[in-house]
This record gives C-alpha cells, sequence and structure tokens, in this order.
C-alpha cells in the first residue's frame, strides 16, 4: 500500500487493488453457485477450499506488504536570511512545526518501523515530533540517489516506512516504488 501526504492531502494506492480481488472472489463465487444444482454438498466442499485457499494466500501476500509514506517537508521559514537560496537550509516556520505536530496524531494508527528524511533541517525537523513518539531513530537517505534508495526500500518486506523529501524528489520516488 502506498499512502502518499503532502498539502493534508491523502492518496491511497492500493485500494484499487483490493477492490479487484474482492470483485475476483465474488465473480468466482457467482460462477460456482451456478453449479450447485449438480451435487450441492460436493461443490460446497469446493468451495470452501478456494475461498480458504484464496483468503491464505492473500493474509500472506498483505504479511509481506510494505506501506510507503511519503512526506513533503513542512512549511519552511523563508524570512531567514538567505533562505531563497538554492543551498539554503531554512529551518520550519511556526505553521510547519504545527503541521509536524500533527502528522503524529495523523499517523497514530499505524505502527511505524522506520523513519527517513533528507539531511536538511526542514525535512528532519518534520519528522521529528514523529521519531519522539515511536522511539524510532531518524534515518538519513542521499536525495541524489532515490534510485539505489528505493531499491532499499523495496527489499523491507512487511515493513510501515515513512520516508520525509521535498516536491521534487517525493513524486520521483513515488515513481521509482
Amino acid at each position: 500500500m502506498l499512502l502518499i501526504l503532502g498539502n493534508d492531502k491523502i492518496i491511497q494506492q492500493g485500494i484499487k487493488q483490493w477492490c479487484r480481488q474482492f470483485y475476483l472472489m465474488k465473480g468466482l463465487l457467482i460462477h460456482l453457485k451456478a453449479k450447485l444444482t449438480f451435487n450441492k454438498i460436493y461443490c460446497m466442499k469446493k468451495i470452501l477450499i478456494i475461498i480458504c485457499v484464496l483468503l491464505s494466500i492473500n493474509s500472506v501476500a498483505q504479511k509481506t506488504k510494505s506501506t510507503y509514506i511519503l512526506i513533503r517537508h513542512a512549511e519552511k521559514d523563508t524570512t531567514e536570511q538567505g533562505s531563497q537560496e538554492m543551498n539554503a537550509n531554512p529551518p520550519l516556520n511556526a505553521l510547519g512545526v504545527k503541521r509536524a505536530e500533527r502528522l503524529v496524531q495523523f499517523l497514530k494508527e499505524y505502527s511505524i518501523d522506520t523513519i527517513y528524511s533528507t539531511n536538511y533541517i526542514r525535512t528532519i525537523e518534520t519528522v521529528k515530533p514523529l521519531s519522539k513518539k515511536t522511539g524510532k531513530e531518524i534515518q538519513i537517505y542521499n536525495p541524489k540517489d532515490l534510485k539505489l534508495f528505493a531499491q532499499q526500500l523495496l527489499r523491507q518486506n512487511g515493513k510501515t516506512i515513512v520516508v520525509v523529501g521535498h516536491s521534487n524528489t517525493t513524486p520521483a520516488l513515488v515513481n521509482l516504488l
């Protein structure tokens, strides 16, 4: 499942996949129901076995899937001298600090395994409250080598991973995942 956060909007991809699985199972049941007229007991056993197999396959697949929560850093302080320059590293402004604190509440239902951030003040400050709450150390990643980072993320099966980045790195990372 992929959960993308940015400007307080949530996009969940994975719902489509779940819906497809549901309709496949529903279609299979309707098809099998039509054949019940021949031998109800034999067919019911077949249906139960097929449903059990499908559910067990689905539950095994769910255990190995990872959830990636990708976040653009909160609002930065553009009033600080030099903050508009390309190599600037400003902290969060007051609104950004509040947004970072709300992130903890927003993600409370997730069991976070790992938190990644670029090595910028604004990205680290965005996930610092979440790091404190979960007790997870913030891991630094290199935004200049997103392909390698995406491969590293994809190898972590069954994990819930938070990644904070920038307006130019987060969409690129989504495409790589």
